[in-house]
């Protein structure tokens, strides 16, 4: 069972208010507004504000993107791909592996070598040279060897380094 006491919810809607004839009148139910600690200004609309840009961040910023940047935008993300590509290339070359995997990483990597020079830089930054050397030591096959040693030829004769 509830008690009447329980239920006056003074600290949302406020204390009733003693009307005429001794009638208690709830406060709550005359401004049908709740007390609450934050301020009712950010709830009210001022039809002045709508007009105004200073308030906008976003106001100033230019939409305007040239197609220059997108072209380097491409140019970028072509380049970072084929570093990508050229890194996961080095990584399959090691002695451990078959030497079918071993030809197509170095017919890859031939390919991208000699279409795009910049790739002999990454190349050997990324320690390729090492990996091939590594392969050399430990495989006998002809056809791996013969590949590895057209990716030294490429990378040392015609290196933009």
């Amino acid at each position: 069972m509830e008690d009447e006491d329980d239920e006056d919810y003074e600290d949302v809607f406020g204390k009733p208010i003693v009307g005429e004839k001794g009638v208690e009148l709830d406060k709550g139910m005359m401004e049908l507004k709740l007390n609450t600690r934050l301020s009712n200004k950010s709830w009210q609309l001022d039809d002045d504000d709508d007009d105004d840009d200073e308030e906008d961040p976003f106001a100033e910023i230019d939409e305007g993107f040239s197609e220059e940047d997108l072209e380097a935008n491409l140019q970028r993300d072509k380049y970072v791909q084929l570093c990508n590509q050229v890194n996961s290339l080095i990584d399959q070359l090691t002695p451990s592996a078959p030497d079918f995997q071993l030809s197509d990483a170095c017919d890859q990597l031939f390919t991208i070598i000699v279409e795009t020079p910049d790739m002999q830089v990454q190349m050997v930054s990324s320690h390729g040279m090492l990996a091939i050397l590594e392969v050399l030591e430990g495989k006998q096959n002809r056809d791996v060897t013969i590949k590895l040693l057209q990716i030294i030829n490429v990378v040392f004769f015609f290196c933009p380094c």
